[in-house]
């Protein structure tokens, strides 16, 4: 009888140990297949990250436009960058009279290691220089009002060249950022970091407290993303067949 019981007891003892290695290597698989799928879901996201790199303090509000901004993040959109249309509002009391954002394909870079993306521009370029004063002609983005900007046809020929010469494959995360805005009257924004000008010296320095930028400051920035010059690089002669056929 004592035998018996023993026998019982060693059996559901095992019974026991069983169940719980099923059940632990059941969890592993679980976690196992949950953290592929987590991977692989992380691969296969169908929507392009726009990241709005402009400075909370400086005056515009920025965002796609609604009706296209299903089209524009949608990585199987091959067309993606001809329906790019971002919204601006100047938010400040003054008015604007030039606008001057970098459009960055973060994940894309040209052989040098150089970022690439485009340019996204409002107004006369003449207002790069901080003398320059406004004329009848130009026309600024008044207080409270909203332009759109999209990307420039030279500059989507030139994505479009790139991408069939290189065999790129479109962006999957954008980064919009300042160069300058400018409110025609020698005061503004200019670069990353939103500096206001005109610059202001340490007080501490003899020199005068205002002072102009550095007259390469721009073109430096303008060195280190390279796309813009793409659509200048990949001449009729240069381009590929298959670029030429998508023209005509």
């Amino acid at each position: 009888m004592r035998k018996d019981i023993d026998a019982s007891l060693m059996k559901s003892a095992n019974l026991r140990l069983l169940v719980a290695l099923l059940v632990l290597g059941t969890s592993l698989g679980l976690l196992a297949v949950a953290a592929r799928s987590g991977g692989s879901g992380k691969t296969q996201s169908t929507e392009r990250v726009i990241e709005n790199k402009v400075q909370d303090h400086v005056p515009i509000k920025i965002k796609l436009r609604a009706e296209k901004e299903k089209r524009i993040k949608d990585l199987n959109n091959s067309d993606w960058y001809r329906d790019f249309e971002l919204e601006i509002t100047n938010v400040s009391d003054k008015p604007i009279y030039y606008l001057d954002l970098w459009l960055i394909y973060s994940d894309v870079f040209d052989p040098n290691g150089h970022s690439v993306g485009a340019v996204l521009r409002y107004g006369r370029p003449d207002f790069t220089d901080f003398d320059t004063r406004p004329v009848p002609e130009d026309v600024p983005i008044l207080p409270g009002a909203t332009i759109s900007l999209t990307i420039p046809a030279s500059d989507q020929k030139g994505w479009l060249a790139h991408k069939l010469r290189e065999k790129r494959v479109d962006p999957k995360h954008l980064e919009i950022s300042l160069t300058q805005l400018s409110y025609g009257d020698g005061t503004g924004y200019r670069g990353r970091d939103g500096r206001s000008y005109p610059f202001k010296k340490d007080q501490s320095s003899n020199a005068p407290c205002r002072e102009r930028p550095n007259a390469n400051d721009g073109k430096e920035t303008e060195a280190r993303l390279s796309f813009p010059r793409l659509s200048q690089a990949y001449s009729s002669r240069q381009r590929p067949a298959a670029l030429k056929g998508a023209e005509t």
